[in-house]
């Protein structure tokens, strides 16, 4: 804008700062769940704090989605499934309702079938966005992995073979979301 003197005292970036915040923290998030997921194999079960830190930000991670997401490659009603994914590990890692704690038993039991689940969906909307699906496909393999990634953080399968297979695809669907999400960003972002 061009002052009555003649010169001018604005700064014109041609960038808007609202998206930009939260695909920055998006990367953050995710970078801290995919992170803790592979940590989590040298580490092993993390404590309370941990795992309620975990889930807030798989679930942070699953709302920034949705919000910079173009559209979603499911049909409506997986979008429910996926929020009802995420918030009832949040919630009973976060919980120390004597309720939970039974749930959480229950929890533990069903999280390595909720784990393959989600890593076979992610992975299946990962390789479509490579073939050529676009970023829709790329965020809901992203929302579908931070859900595996939110169970991961209960305990693993007593039985040895089954142990190593479930660390095994978390740490895949880990490195998978990692690369997912920075895809999804640069194709959101036209590069």
């Amino acid at each position: 804008m061009a002052q009555p003197g003649g010169h001018e005292h604005t700064i014109d970036v041609p960038v808007v700062l609202g998206p930009l915040v939260l695909r920055v923290a998006l990367l953050a998030a995710v970078c801290a769940v995919t992170g803790a997921a592979m940590l989590r194999m040298f580490l092993g079960r993390p404590n309370r704090v941990t795992a309620t830190t975990v889930t807030t930000c798989a679930a942070v991670a699953t709302f920034l989605t949705l919000m910079l997401a173009r559209g979603f490659d499911l049909p409506d009603q997986v979008a429910v499934l996926i929020l009802a994914g995420i918030g009832v590990p949040l919630v009973l890692a976060a919980s120390r309702a004597p309720g939970a704690v039974t749930a959480t038993r229950y929890a533990e039991r069903l999280a390595p079938w909720l784990i393959a689940v989600a890593a076979a969906g992610a992975f299946v909307e990962f390789g479509r966005a490579l073939l050529g699906a676009g970023p829709v496909a790329a965020t809901t393999g992203l929302m579908l992995g931070m859900v595996g990634l939110s169970w991961y953080t209960f305990g693993l399968p007593r039985w040895r073979p089954g142990s190593v297979a479930v660390q095994i695809t978390a740490f895949a669907l880990a490195s998978a979301a990692l690369a997912g999400a920075g895809y999804a960003m640069a194709l959101a972002s036209g590069l």
